[in-house]
This record gives structure tokens, C-alpha cells and sequence, in this order.
């Protein structure tokens, strides 16, 4: 079957193709994650504005890229979430672990918006620092400050001793 490959909206009929849904589910083995990763290729596609010469080889090694950015933000999450069990025993006195989850989330909405937004893009979505740095147009070092910052802060809010930190 011959595709538009001349605008990168035309390579779009290509993610409703069952090889590219199969290699999404055979790198992720979730169907929540394989439709996530297909809507975040289509959104990239939509934004393109160059013609993609090789369609089926950019939309699997887009696919592939889009898993891991969902592997990364997983990861992530889970170390937040190994964090915030780790740290909350403090909390562990008046059996609440609940107190400490929302007391962890209050100090991250009380977080300068700059800072808040790192901290998401790096503990909640999986991006390197680096990776914060280029898309917010910053240097590198700030970003590190940043989120130094805001883990201090989330760690001051559940009164975890400062040789701890």
C-alpha cells in the first residue's frame, strides 16, 4: 500500500498499522502504555514539519524512543513514590503514611513554579537533567539547584534530619 510520506501528517496512517502496534506491545507488554507511546508518536508527527523520507524505520525508532521516555517517567515514579516510603517513617509514629503522601504533595505545590515544574519533568516524567535544562532554555547548573532545592524542601516537610539528606 502506497503512503504520503511528503508531510509528516501523512506518515500518520502508518501508527494504525498492526506491525507498529505490535512492536509498540512487544517493547512495553502494557496496552495503556502502547497507546500512550502511539498518541505521544502522533503528537511528534504533528509538530514535524520536514518530510520523512523512510516512514516505517522513523516511526519504529520513534515508537522505540517514546517507550523509553515511558520506561524513564515509570522509573521515576517509583523511585518518588520508594522515596517517600523511605522517608516517611517519622510519620510511621502516628501509623499515617497517608499524612506523609499529602504532606509531600503540599510541599511540592508550595514550590516556586519553576522549581514544581522541574521537579515533575524529572521525579514524574523521567527527564534528565539535561534534558529539563534544553527544554526550559536554562543552564544546566540551575536546573541542578532547582531540584536540590525542592528534594531539601520535600525532605525538610517530612522532618527527616538533615545528615539523612
Amino acid at each position: 500500500m502506497s503512503r504520503d510520506t511528503t508531510n509528516p501528517g501523512g506518515v500518520l496512517a502508518w501508527l494504525g498499522e498492526r506491525s507498529v502496534r505490535l512492536y509498540a506491545m512487544r517493547l512495553l507488554r502494557n496496552p495503556a502504555d502502547v497507546d500512550d507511546v502511539l498518541q505521544s508518536v502522533a503528537e511528534r508527527l504533528l509538530r514535524k514539519t520536514v518530510e520523512i523520507e523512510q516512514p516505517e524505520n522513523y516511526l519504529k525508532r520513534a515508537v522505540r524512543n517514546a517507550a523509553i521516555d515511558v520506561q524513564r517517567a515509570r522509573s521515576r515514579r517509583d523511585e518518588l513514590e520508594e522515596l517517600s516510603h523511605f522517608y516517611a517513617e517519622p510519620f510511621a509514629h502516628a501509623a499515617d503514611t497517608e499524612l506523609a503522601v499529602t504532606q509531600l504533595q503540599r510541599t511540592i505545590a508550595d514550590l516556586p513554579v519553576v522549581t514544581a515544574e522541574m521537579f515533575r519533568l524529572h521525579y514524574l516524567d523521567g527527564l534528565s537533567q539535561s534534558d529539563i535544562a534544553s527544554r526550559l532554555g536554562v543552564h544546566l547548573s540551575s536546573v541542578e539547584k532547582h531540584l536540590a532545592k525542592a528534594k531539601n524542601r520535600c525532605l525538610e516537610a517530612m522532618d527527616v534530619p538533615p545528615q539523612q539528606r
